[in-house]
């Protein structure tokens, strides 16, 4: 009987050492700041001068240390970096202790039984979920950067977008400037009977048609600042400047070439391909169950009559009809479902690159054209300015001739824009920046 209390007494000290091993006092939530992420904490935190206008690498790189989203998915890495650490360990003995107390007879002692036993399944079953583990925690690093890349790219396409925006505004403004001031002008000719009112009609449009296009303007430009901001994680109220652009290739390799550089520079694909090494492990786990690995124990008891025996135990599953089967069904299934996204994946990137190259292309040789139109739109508008300085010119053709020069500038700093958002287009399709492409 005092062997059965000690027995009983270690196992509850082992169960309650347990318990206070896992204890651990809660971690409050964060709490709410009072303003978002301001630009002196993040010159404090990052060697970034802010002072100066960013380039888009610049702001690419903020983006990447700075987004709330992005370090919700850093966050996934220490998950998938517990759990390869959670497959590769061992698993525990088991033990079991049991008494039964006869309840009538003479001369009886409590029956005693104690076993200690190894799952030898959980055993064979570890290297290939030490292999899953690896490979899920390989994607899962594959996934986040990716995030990074895309992340950097919508700040790169949103800094961009801004800077050409704002010198759009800038035209635009002026245009609304000069049509205001031609309407007046008409206005005081018209009072004088200088001018017949059937003329004022098409200067009214003119004037709405550029205060339309000067509040659209400034519309987008601060939706494309606000989403700026909050891509960088920096509170609404902050302004970024960011530097002129500079375009990256002049002459750009073929829609194959840009193919071929994307199939190994995409971190995407590489992530399909990790995971598909996790299905390459699942089946391996799966097909395990096909053997009837056993579960081997050593058992000591001593009866009512004070007979002690000692011995082995073994169990374990028969594979008379389940043999794994459906776990490997499942597995290759989801292999074969893997296959597929990724020949898919492929041909997505494919379409992407060609559809970027070619609307690039479009848009550079538009813009192209549009430039030669300027040209001599400046001289035209520079010599009326002088000659209605002069009194040679009257000063509404100086305004019209002004107008139809910011007209096509503001036409071709549309298609400047529209050129960036294609090469940052084309090199997110292609996963790699387009001045590392050879």
């Amino acid at each position: 009987m005092f062997k059965i209390k000690i027995m009983i007494t270690v196992v509850a000290a082992l169960l309650l050492t347990a318990c206070t091993a896992v204890d651990s006092p809660p971690i409050p939530l964060p709490s709410a700041s009072t303003s978002g992420l301001t630009l002196n904490n993040l010159i404090s935190s990052q060697n970034i001068n802010v002072s100066e206008p960013l380039s888009l690498n610049g702001l690419a790189a903020i983006a990447v240390f700075t987004n709330p989203d992005l370090k919700v998915l850093r966050a996934s890495l220490g998950v998938a970096d517990s759990q390869v650490f959670a497959a590769g360990l061992f698993p525990d003995p088991t033990f079991s202790l049991g008494f039964d107390v006869p309840l009538n007879g003479t001369g009886l002692v409590t029956a005693l039984s104690v076993g200690l036993g190894i799952d030898f399944n959980a055993l064979a079953h570890r290297p290939s979920a030490l292999r899953a583990a690896r490979a899920n925690y390989e994607k899962v690093y594959y996934d986040i950067a990716w995030a990074e890349w895309l992340t950097g790219e919508q700040a790169r396409l949103l800094g961009a977008r801004v800077f050409h925006l704002r010198g759009i505004k800038a035209l635009t403004t002026q245009l609304r400037y000069y049509t205001d001031n031609e309407l007046a002008q008409s206005l005081l000719a018209v009072s004088h009977g200088d001018l017949s009112p059937t003329s004022l009609e098409a200067r009214r449009l003119a004037a709405t048609d550029a205060a339309d296009r000067d509040r659209s303007a400034e519309l987008q430009l601060r939706d494309a600042e606000l989403k700026l901001n909050r891509l960088l994680g920096i509170d609404p109220a902050e302004t970024l400047f960011v530097a002129a652009l500079n375009h990256p290739l002049q002459t750009l390799p073929s829609v194959q070439a840009l193919f071929v550089n994307a199939e190994d520079a995409r971190v995407d694909l590489a992530a399909i391909r990790a995971n598909y090494l996790v299905a390459l492990a699942t089946i391996d786990a799966a097909q395990l169950g096909a053997y009837p690995l056993p579960a081997l124990g050593i058992n000591m008891a001593r009866d009512t009559g004070k007979l002690k025996t000692l011995g082995p135990s073994i169990s374990f599953a028969l594979p008379l009809w389940n043999r794994g089967r459906g776990d490997i069904a499942v597995a290759q299934a989801n292999q074969a479902q893997l296959r597929a996204e990724y020949s898919a994946r492929l041909e997505q990137v494919r379409a992407d690159i060609a559809a970027a190259w070619t609307a690039l292309d479009i848009s550079r040789k538009q813009r192209a054209d549009i430039r030669h139109e300027i040209t001599p739109l400046i001289s035209q508008a520079d010599a009326t300015d002088r000659a209605a300085e002069r009194g040679d010119l009257s000063l509404s053709i100086a305004y019209s001739s002004r107008m139809t020069l910011l007209d096509k500038q503001i036409v071709e700093a549309t298609l400047a824009l529209a050129v960036s958002e294609f090469e940052i287009a084309l090199e997110i399709s292609t996963g790699q920046p387009l001045e590392a492409i050879r």
